[in-house]
């Protein structure tokens, strides 16, 4: 799972000796749900749910791209999504593997730098 943390920002000290308490660091999360096993050529359903902090993130904006570790693989097109997915798609036999053995999807939007997520599927053949 990818990661953007956040800083420790400190707000100006209007009462000088008062301690600070950092701010809340944040983390963006593409979350996939995909079976654990798949049939070589055969298409599967694939969900990703997009969350900031474990909430689904319900204002992204943003293009998710895919990516495998099967170069045989069959993947969606870029996918924007928008406040309406309310941070989540799925691609109804949108995802197949070709190769056998242990193969890994990932997606990452586009427009933030670590913003990404990933299966494991196992094919068979």
């Amino acid at each position: 799972m990818g990661r953007i943390p956040g800083s420790a920002l400190m707000r100006p000290d209007p009462l000088p000796g008062i301690p600070l308490a950092p701010r809340a660091s944040w983390a963006a999360v593409l979350n996939f749900t995909a079976p654990r096993t798949a049939i070589a050529g055969s298409p599967f359903t694939v969900t990703v749910a997009v969350t900031i902090n474990n909430r689904p993130d319900t204002v992204i904006n943003s293009r998710i791209h895919f990516t495998s570790s099967d170069p045989a693989a069959v993947l969606p097109q870029d996918y924007y999504f928008i406040p309406a997915d309310a941070g989540s798609h799925t691609w109804t036999n949108g995802f197949t593997l070709a190769t056998p053995g242990n193969q890994i999807i990932t997606g990452e939007i586009i427009s933030a730098t670590g913003i990404n997520g990933s299966a494991n599927v196992t094919v068979s053949p």
